[in-house]
């Protein structure tokens, strides 16, 4: 039997008030994004395939263990497996548990962890330069979004007679966020603009469906759900990466770090200040012309189909464990 963790399976645990005070805000504000969009996408997988499982429950000896998004729990099922004395009971551990790999003593270099999980083929590099040790039992297990159908989409080259812009800013300088806007009312391109933290999902969606392209402004992406909901909606979007991420503590990451999963499909990169211009010039000719297809791109790839596939290959692969 499979069972998903996102907590302990107990009511008390270290942080349990926080985790449920947490969980209810979000509930209550409509404001769950992050690992809570990427929790909903295991369990659509889940049921998409027919896989029955166990959420939050005690497991037994021979169960295969998934603990996502709650380091707490990751430290239950690493002791659950030390104490059952059993090499039956696999255990998954990710995506969104840390954020340095060395986080909490290096817990994802434990001998207990079968398979780790991550969103992305940067942050895979990533891990098995921090932890070596870890590199052969890393899959990458992008998280699907839901495709709407058209006909509720309202989408829009149909509808709307001029291009319209949603710039969604993350995390940015504030010199690249006013160069965006400068170079969107140079063109006299109308433009929304919805800030992370600062709307509901249901608002988000809706600002989709009154834009024809986004900008998306965010300095390092694990996955970049908000990208996929776009794409799904067949948006097109132009995204700074700057190319480069610094961590607090030092380590450095480089490649397509804004959007790992940007294709040529759905959209296109600019690096700053300096190509901003040229390539919203580009973007917008190539939009014009039909290049891109994210719609299509995010049902081949990123839609909660292609996930599933994916992660039942996951599951499969631990069986042939010695």
């Amino acid at each position: 039997m499979l069972v998903i963790l996102t907590r302990p399976p107990k009511i008390f645990f270290t942080g349990a008030l926080l985790y449920f005070v947490k969980w209810g805000l979000k509930t209550l504000l409509g404001k769950q994004r992050g690992a809570d969009v990427v929790f909903a996408s295991l369990k659509r997988d889940l049921n998409l395939r027919g896989i029955n499982y166990k959420l939050n429950k005690t497991p037994e000896a021979g169960d295969t263990l998934h603990v996502i998004s709650n380091i707490e729990a990751l430290k239950w099922a690493i002791d659950f497996k030390q104490t059952t004395s059993t090499t039956k009971t696999r255990l998954i551990a990710g995506p969104n548990l840390v954020i340095i790999p060395t986080d909490n003593d290096s817990i994802l270099a434990s001998s207990e962890i079968d398979k780790i999980i991550l969103n992305s083929e940067w942050t895979k590099e990533f891990y098995s330069r921090e932890l070596r040790t870890v590199k052969d039992k890393i899959s990458i297990w992008p998280a699907g979004v839901v495709i709407p159908e058209m006909s509720l989409q309202g989408r829009m080259s149909e509808k709307l007679e001029k291009d319209i812009c949603l710039l969604f800013i993350k995390s940015v300088p504030r010199e690249i966020e006013e160069k965006a806007i400068q170079g969107l009312a140079e063109k006299k391109i109308p433009t929304n603009v919805i800030r992370y933290g600062h709307y509901k999902q249901i608002d988000y969606f809706e600002a989709l469906t009154k834009s024809t392209f986004m900008i998306y402004l965010q300095e390092v992406e694990s996955q970049g759900i908000a990208l996929q909901e776009a794409w799904a909606r067949n948006i097109p979007t132009l995204i700074w990466n700057k190319g480069s991420f610094t961590y607090p503590t030092g380590q450095v990451v480089t490649g397509n770090i804004a959007s790992p999963f940007l294709n040529p499909a759905s959209g296109m990169f600019f690096e700053g200040e300096r190509d901003f211009k040229q390539k919203l010039e580009i973007f917008l000719t190539s939009m014009h012309a039909g290049t891109f297809t994210p719609r299509q791109y995010c049902i081949d790839n990123l839609s909660d189909n292609a996930s599933a596939e994916i992660y039942v290959k996951i599951l499969e692969s631990l069986t042939k464990l010695s």
